[in-house]
């Protein structure tokens, strides 16, 4: 426990000692003590896990939907003495999900008889997965993005999982499985990071677009400026990897738990010098960072190109979509999901 405080904070191995002492072994209060002391950043959460599969992302011909799936590959330890049977995988630190396995290796990953598995769940999780089943957030980490993938084993895919895993000889899971929709008059675009294959790679982003007025015409999915503003957009959330679109989406009791930590290092810093009303401005300064950290229009955008200057997200889709002749839009959703994560708290 000691070693995953320490991931999600960064503090020295003492301190994250007494902060699991003082919280009763709790983690997130654990987390919370120490930004409290001042002795950890608010860090992104960084699944270090070992395991090795691959991304796979599609769009449909319309344009309007779209979906990713994660598919994991592992093979058991070799045997201790010829004929001992196999050893389990080492499983010393608990799964984010009950099919996760372990693998140190991504030569699986690499195969071509894994891409393109992973390509055609990715296709069939439009066809199998209800529109109820969208997100539209980052949030592909819980029990939504998990039951999708059950869905696509029940409804029939397990025997083609089965049949690729007999012809690498490797075990394959369908970990994770989402989509995402456009919404009335909306398009998705996709960006795949680090890709082996079209539309398969370590990291998939789909984000969803539109008009921002209502009323407005659809948006036409074969736009090639709005694809690739899209793509831009994709990009910087790979990058930066927000989780909600907007202040307004941050779950109430995260803001309230930040808003606490926030409350008590003010106080340590300011003493009790200060007035009420001063302490609660800096309060609200402070979490003008949070937001700013966690909510994608607020970000600073991660991806200018030569000359143009540093803005907010949202000014920057202003901006591009005015000077590529778009009309105003709004970010209706996005998903993000990487190979080993639980997704954002997207």
């Amino acid at each position: 426990m000691i070693k995953r405080v320490r991931e999600a904070t960064g503090a020295p191995i003492v301190d994250c000692k007494r902060a699991l002492q003082a919280s009763g072994c709790d983690l997130p209060a654990a987390e919370d003590w120490l930004r409290k002391k001042g002795m950890a950043a608010m860090l992104k959460k960084v699944d270090r896990v070992a395991n090795q599969g691959m991304i796979a992302l599609t769009v449909d011909a319309g344009g309007r939907r779209g979906a990713l799936v994660e598919v994991r590959a592992s093979h058991p330890a070799p045997p201790s003495f010829p004929g001992a049977p196999a050893r389990p995988v080492s499983r010393r630190r608990p799964p984010l999900f009950p099919v996760q396995l372990n693998s140190e290796t991504d030569f699986v990953a690499r195969n071509a008889v894994f891409q393109t598995l992973a390509s055609s769940l990715a296709a069939s999780a439009l066809s199998l997965l209800p529109p109820s089943q969208s997100t539209t957030s980052s949030a592909l980490g819980g029990a939504a993005a998990a039951e999708g993938a059950a869905a696509l084993l029940a409804g029939g895919l397990a025997a083609a999982v089965a049949e690729a895993a007999a012809k690498i000889r490797e075990n394959l899971v369908l970990r994770r499985a989402a989509t995402l929709c456009g919404g009335p008059g909306g398009v998705v675009c996709g960006y795949t990071h680090g890709a082996a294959a079209p539309g398969v790679g370590a990291i998939g982003v789909l984000v969803a677009l539109a008009p921002a007025a209502p009323g407005a015409p659809p948006l036409a999915p074969a736009n090639a400026a709005l694809l690739a503003l899209g793509k831009r957009l994709a990009m910087h959330v790979a990058a930066s990897r927000p989780g909600v679109v907007s202040r307004e989406d941050v779950p109430p009791e995260a803001l309230e738990r930040e808003r606490a930590v926030v409350a008590a290092q003010v106080a340590a810093a300011a003493g009790s010098g200060k007035a009420s009303e001063v302490v609660e401005k800096m309060v609200v300064g402070r979490l003008s960072k949070f937001y700013a950290d966690v909510a994608l229009l607020e970000q600073p955008f991660a991806l200018p190109e030569e000359g143009e200057k540093a803005r907010r997200v949202d000014a920057w889709l202003a901006g591009a979509a005015k000077a590529a002749g778009l009309p105003p839009l709004r970010v209706a959703g996005f998903a993000h999901m990487g190979v080993g994560g639980g997704g954002a708290p997207t």
